[in-house]
């Protein structure tokens, strides 16, 4: 692929060149494997289909005052969009299988899938699916979905590439697109792409495998079918692939580091594939604390970071209803300081004795006993009440109380009430904001990426979500969202080691790669099919 990319480096030397990829770190890594082969490349530009879409549509949208939806938000209308179906008693195929996150998630991935190939409501029918009562529920969410974006001139990912190839249609653009042939294209983006190669634009796909294969795998089984072909090419058996095992993950990242080492192999010509998230965090951790430098190229959750594990530490002290353990347990973990107003950041130790002191336990109406504690009395126990504390020592405790007092009162005046066991997802997520951001000091630049990513989720969740859920449901939904953040994405850097999901390593070209967990358990991982729309459906409706 890349002697190709290079030959028609050379052919359009001064043009402007687009390299599309899935991400634009993956393009970047591309066109730095490219440079370090070429010795130098001008004019060639990482990209994806979004970003061509968006640079061809931002006219329009601005003339028509029209906001970009991203993929999450459009996630949570389609989510209120279900629930207002069903409070019409729209749903009953739908709310027989009980309307849990899940099966929602699996809706709006099918509305999404079925967007993408440029299908609208009106090219639906109920014969097409095998339960005609499941398509009329299907075909009425997906128009609602489509009257709320017209009726709020919303445009999402989907709608965002079919904009593009209307607007291509009066006329292509002159630039360069070129696209590798492994990279998976749906319906809608091979139309803007056949769009752009109709004028005086011009669109090359570079060859997914050696020229002298013929036809190209496109699924992981043509892949494995491609390999036991007699013309596959037999192995070198020239010591270039090695195996080795070892009892446990720690000890497996800890071999490649000792190999890397034993060899004399520079970091930045290494590159390792991992399956999972637990493979990032060990190489992550270790870095820290041995001192070398690391990219990943998806990133981390933000469930590793301060602000992800304070986020959670706050979810689970709602959770088990405001305990003074599960606080202090939060406090430690995470490391913070509660800073009241005017006052000292009170340590988590004398948070601990304070709490103790007034016999606070659980529940949100025995923290109240803080307040009398800042009067200057003590808890004396369950039926002595309380007694005057006197002298500099019972001063300087009521004023720590005070200030306690007064942050967690601050707390609970930002969350809702949850007496009912029902609570708005919008106002949860605006006090968890609230206070995320009150106590929260990010020190590097990972930890403030990471809460300013959490942040402008919770906001979004708060803004697009105004349901009312079970308590339970609720908090595991935000706490979700420290797994699904991902903070800390790179592309690869000179005196870095390069950590890629396996699933990417085809866009890394460094000479030397690791691939780790190759268990049963870790890989490939799990394949699930989208219980919505099955397959003997998915012919009738598209071939995309």
């Amino acid at each position: 692929m890349l002697n190709e990319l290079q030959a028609l480096c050379r052919e359009y030397l001064f043009e402007d060149k687009y390299l599309v990829g899935p991400s634009f770190l993956a393009g970047y890594d591309v066109c730095q494997a490219l440079a370090r082969r070429a010795g130098s490349v001008i004019n060639l530009r990482p990209t994806t289909v979004q970003g061509i879409a968006q640079g061809i549509a931002a006219l329009e949208m601005a003339r028509k005052k029209i906001t970009f939806l991203n993929a999450y938000l459009a996630q949570q209308v389609v989510e209120g969009l279900v629930q207002e179906l069903d409070a019409r008693g729209r749903l009953s195929y739908f709310r027989r299988r009980h309307l849990r996150p899940g099966l929602v998630n699996a809706m709006s991935s099918a509305i999404f899938e079925v967007r993408s190939c440029g299908i609208t409501s009106a090219d639906l029918s109920r014969d097409m699916f095998a339960a005609a009562d499941k398509g009329d529920e299907f075909i009425a969410l997906l128009k609602a979905y489509e009257d709320y974006l017209a009726a709020h001139n919303l445009i999402d990912g989907p709608g965002l590439v079919k904009l593009a190839v209307d607007i291509i249609k009066g006329g292509s653009s002159p630039r360069i697109y070129i696209i590798p042939g492994f990279l998976e294209l749906s319906p809608l983006e091979k139309q803007l792409f056949q769009g752009l190669g109709g004028g005086p634009g011009r669109v090359f796909f570079l060859s997914p495998l050696p020229a002298k294969l013929t036809g190209s795998p496109s699924c992981d089984c043509e892949l494995l079918a491609w390999i036991n072909q007699e013309d596959c090419p037999p192995p070198f058996n020239d010591g270039t692939v090695e195996m080795f095992h070892a009892y446990g993950l720690t000890n497996e990242v800890r071999e490649v580091l000792r190999r890397i080492h034993r060899d004399g192999i520079p970091l930045d010509q290494v590159t390792v594939a991992v399956p999972s998230d637990e493979y990032r965090g060990a190489f992550l951790n270790l870095s820290r604390e041995l001192g070398f430098g690391i990219t990943i190229m998806e990133g981390i959750p933000a469930a590793l970071t301060r602000p992800g594990r304070a986020l959670q530490g706050l979810v689970n002290w709602v959770r088990e209803a405001f305990s003074a353990a599960s606080l202090l347990s939060w406090l430690k973990d995470c490391r913070l300081l509660l800073r009241g107003p005017a006052s000292e950041p009170l340590t988590p130790s004398e948070v601990e004795e304070l709490l103790l002191r007034a016999r606070v336990g659980w529940g949100r109406s025995r923290y109240r006993r803080l307040e009398v504690l800042a009067r200057g009395a003590a808890w004396d126990g369950d039926d002595a009440g309380y007694s005057t504390n006197h002298g500099p020592d019972g001063e300087t405790q009521a004023v720590k109380a005070g200030a306690l007092h007064a942050v967690l009162s601050e707390f609970f005046a930002a969350l809702p009430e949850m007496d009912s066991g029902m609570v708005s997802l919008k106002e949860l997520a605006e006090g968890l904001a609230l206070i995320l951001q009150w106590v929260e000091p990010a020190r590097d630049e990972l930890e403030q990426e990471a809460l300013g990513l959490l942040l402008r989720r919770l906001r979004e969740t708060s803004r697009m979500n105004p349901i009312r859920l079970p308590l339970e449901e609720a908090l595991y939904r935000i706490e979700a969202l420290t797994y699904d953040l991902r903070v800390g994405g790179s592309g690869s850097l000179p005196g870095h080691l390069h950590l890629v999901g396996y699933r990417n390593l085809v866009w890394s070209d460094r000479p030397c790669t690791f691939v780790v967990g190759l268990d049963a358990g870790s890989f490939p991982g799990r394949a699930l099919q989208n219980p919505i729309v099955l397959d003997s459906e998915r012919f009738l409706i598209s071939p995309g």
